[in-house]
């Protein structure tokens, strides 16, 4: 009777190793790693102030939490790169801010690693005149916003040395959520009350508060 009972048990765990394959036959690669997607949620048509939202999931229909997505927004010529980390449902949000009304294209990738393998998804966006009336917040860690790149480009053609940079050139933004700050591949604040400023150095000597919550 044991001996019966262990071979039903043995052949039930066989059936549901099979039903995995057959029912996910893409969702691993000869690596073993898991295949992953990325899936706009957003509208196509949008107005500053609206967000571009991806989510991205495992081939099995799972959401990747903490990991690293990366936006490129194209604009006046201009590849705008933002850099963001999945929040606990596996979305990341970047914010349309002061962009030009017509149609943009967004590519969102997904570097992958140890577990999972890489995937990219794109969407051209139109974007229509006028300001959206959306009061949809999202978690800052896991939100960026194009006003960065707006930040950026006023400051740098402020100076009449620094006025000749190409239409054509490329910047990367990152997000720092322990410190609320934005900043470029040079370590360079381009927005929030530490605009200006290092990341690094911000980082190294985090401004002091009181129990109010105001700087001391």
């Amino acid at each position: 009777m044991n001996k019966n009972i262990i071979i039903a048990i043995l052949i039930i765990i066989i059936i549901a190793v099979v039903g995995i394959f057959v029912f996910h036959p893409g969702a691993t690669t000869e690596d073993g790693k898991l295949n992953t997607q990325i899936n706009f949620l957003s509208q196509s048509n949008l107005k500053n102030g609206d967000q571009i939202q991806i989510e991205l999931k495992d081939a099995q229909g799972n959401t990747l939490a903490n990991q690293v997505v990366n936006f490129t927004y194209q604009a006046n010529g201009q590849d705008e790169k933002y850099s963001v980390v999945t929040d606990n449902q596996g979305k990341a949000f970047l914010v349309l801010s002061n962009e030009d009304a017509g149609q943009h294209q967004v590519n969102v990738s997904y570097a992958g690693d140890a577990k999972y393998n890489p995937c990219t998804a794109s969407q051209t966006i139109t974007i229509e005149e006028g300001e959206s009336s959306s009061t949809e917040s999202t978690p800052t860690n896991s939100t960026a916003s194009t006003i960065a790149h707006d930040n950026r480009t006023s400051s740098s053609s402020s100076g009449s040395s620094s006025s000749s940079s190409s239409s054509g050139s490329s910047h990367t933004y990152y997000y720092d959520y322990e410190t609320g700050d934005t900043y470029d591949e040079n370590g360079i604040i381009v927005s929030g009350q530490n605009e200006g400023a290092s990341i690094y150095d911000v980082r190294n000597n985090p401004p002091v508060v009181d129990e109010d919550g105001y700087l001391i």
